[in-house]
């Protein structure tokens, strides 16, 4: 259990210190997903069709 919550605890500041990189360098999620193509409206539409099924 100890090793999970260090694993969550890692990515979430991982996570953290990665947004606020790409604040200080002005960079938005949305100019990320336009360099591959994608636009939020089409990524949640993508993630909505790929996710598993519901039990």
């Amino acid at each position: 259990m100890y090793q999970f919550l260090s694993t969550i605890i890692k990515m979430a500041v991982i996570s953290l210190l990665a947004g606020a990189g790409l604040s200080l360098i002005d960079i938005s999620a949305e100019d990320i997903l336009s360099t591959v193509g994608l636009g939020p409206e089409a990524l949640w539409i993508y993630l909505n069709l790929f996710r598993p099924p519901s039990a």
